[in-house]
């Protein structure tokens, strides 16, 4: 069965903040056929989405959580997931200390163990969504694959730009975690020159001191719309397809050169005419 495509609502995030359910009849329109988007809102507006989403036949697939929140406000989170049936919880980054080879990464591997136990009580999966800086190595080995082999209770949610970035060829990730890789991030990028730098992002609320747009500036790089770029999507489609990914969501940073409602389509228009 071919995965279906839904947008995260990260790419479009000040218009879903400003209006969700307004967003929500435009990703509509686009032809998405679900959302990933964050349960930070209040009860009243959570419940205002889901209403809106089942009256359009959208549904909810994911969200991003930080490990210590999703710990905190476990039952929460729960709660909320439950009543959208929604399934993939994902982690969307931790810290170099937290990764193999960090300093906190022996507590961060129970964490990890004790949220994927409590999420599976509920029949809730934990994901782990990557930047670049997971594929570098430790011992010869990516940090990804530590972390994978690590934590067997988790997957990935494969980021298919950031895995480029990293060196890495993102079908051969697919293919080799299978079952454990049911949800992917789509995006795209352009860059020249040395685009391996490790930050080329901004992890929201963290200000480590580095600039990632000089980054950015630097090595020429750019976020562009699916299949506008350098990502090897007929190779990731076809993985996709062989080990059976679920659900596929396209993802863009920034929207430098266009809005990015204008963005979303065009990478939906591109799956739909690429894929399946």
């Amino acid at each position: 069965m071919a995965a279906r495509i839904y947008l995260a609502t990260y790419t479009i995030r000040d218009e879903w903040d400003a209006d969700p359910i307004g967003s929500i009849d435009k990703v509509k329109e686009m032809g998405y056929e679900g959302v990933e988007f964050g349960l930070e809102a209040d009860d009243a507006t959570l419940e205002a989405i889901k209403n809106r989403l089942e009256e359009l036949g959208l549904e909810a697939v994911s969200t991003h959580v930080l490990l210590d929140d999703a710990l905190e406000n476990v039952e929460r989170y729960m709660d909320w997931m439950e009543k959208l049936n929604m399934r993939f919880l994902c982690i969307p980054w931790l810290d170099e200390s937290q990764l193999p080879g960090g300093e906190k990464y022996c507590e961060t591997k129970k964490k990890l163990v004790e949220l994927a136990g409590k999420l599976k009580t509920r029949g809730i999966g934990l994901y782990y969504h990557n930047h670049n800086f997971e594929f570098e190595k430790v011992n010869g080995v990516c940090k990804q694959d530590i972390l994978l082999q690590d934590i067997p209770e988790m997957g990935q949610q494969l980021d298919v730009c950031w895995c480029t970035v990293g060196g890495q060829k993102p079908a051969e990730y697919i293919l080799h975690y299978g079952h454990r890789t049911p949800i992917l991030h789509l995006k795209d990028f352009t860059a020249t020159g040395n685009f391996t730098e490790r930050k080329l992002f901004d992890l929201i609320g963290v200000d480590d001191g580095d600039d990632p747009e000089a980054t950015r500036e630097d090595s020429q790089f750019d976020f562009l719309p699916v299949g506008c770029g350098m990502v090897d999507f007929p190779a990731v489609f076809k993985a996709a397809d062989e080990v059976g990914v679920e659900w596929m969501g396209v993802e863009q940073d920034f929207s430098k050169d266009r809005p990015p409602m204008e963005a979303a389509k065009i990478s939906i228009d591109y799956v739909r005419e690429n894929y399946g």
